[in-house]
């Protein structure tokens, strides 16, 4: 008798713990008939405890499946006697919501299967943040290959303003080595060295040239005239004129 006290006490203190978890709790019987419905279910799903005592659980919660199929989750379950994954749980008033669900087997003391046991937790705030951030992102990165798309076409732009320009245009670096030349550069520089291209300058106003140029590096933006006598690969100097910006 006392023995049967003390499970009978278990099974209160169990049944108390089931009915105070704020998450569902649902028990079936091995024919998929309700047999406990605990507090967390009545406020997740709306139903009252004793409107679902009976039925099947199908018929009340109306699961769909949006990862694996049914059977493929029975077989799993049947295998394994435990089951957990995302489904989909209709109320009382038909609002569907996105539920991690885990399931497994209910046993007696002898290990013998009494039924099942559902733990179910509502994601649905999760997963609706989750879409959201998808569909940002999504937007996101619309929008970064629209950006791309509008730089490419106005680089395809600039570079045949460049290409095709009766100006020659040089693109140097800090130390005044030369990146690119356009077409015009060449025709009207020849093919100098793109090393040290300052240096090319005529001795008598290189350091002046030079100045320019550094003044150019500070002041990003403002064009800053210059004339030059610059050496042609020819071996001649000739004067020009030109903008550092």
């Amino acid at each position: 008798i006392t023995e049967k006290r003390k499970a009978e006490e278990r099974l209160q203190f169990l049944a108390t713990i089931a009915e105070n978890i704020q998450d569902p709790i649902i028990s079936s019987d091995p024919d998929s008939k309700i047999t406990r419905w605990n507090n967390g279910a009545e406020k997740l799903l709306g139903w009252k405890s004793e409107e679902v005592i009976g039925k099947d659980i199908t018929e009340v919660i109306h699961p769909a499946y949006p990862n694996e199929s049914r059977e493929q989750i029975l077989a799993a379950f049947n295998r394994d006697g435990f089951w957990q994954g995302e489904l989909i749980y209709q109320t009382k008033a038909g609002i569907p919501l996105n539920i991690l669900s885990t399931s497994s087997y209910l046993r007696d003391p002898a290990g013998q299967i009494k039924g099942n046991l559902i733990l179910a937790r509502d994601i649905t705030a999760r997963k609706k943040a989750e879409e959201a951030l998808y569909q940002l992102n999504e937007q996101l990165e619309q929008k970064v290959k629209e950006r791309t798309e509008a730089i490419y076409k106005r680089e395809i732009r600039f570079r045949s303003l460049i290409e095709n320009s009766a100006e020659g245009i040089s693109l140097l670096d800090t130390e005044g080595n030369v990146l690119y030349r356009s077409p015009s550069a060449y025709n009207i520089l020849g093919a100098n060295p793109i090393q040290k291209a300052l240096d090319l300058a005529h001795p008598m106003n290189q350091e002046a040239f030079k100045g320019k140029f550094a003044a150019s590096l500070h002041a990003p933006g403002i064009p800053i005239p210059y004339q030059v006598l610059y050496l042609h690969n020819g071996g001649r100097y000739s004067w020009f004129e030109g903008t550092f910006t």
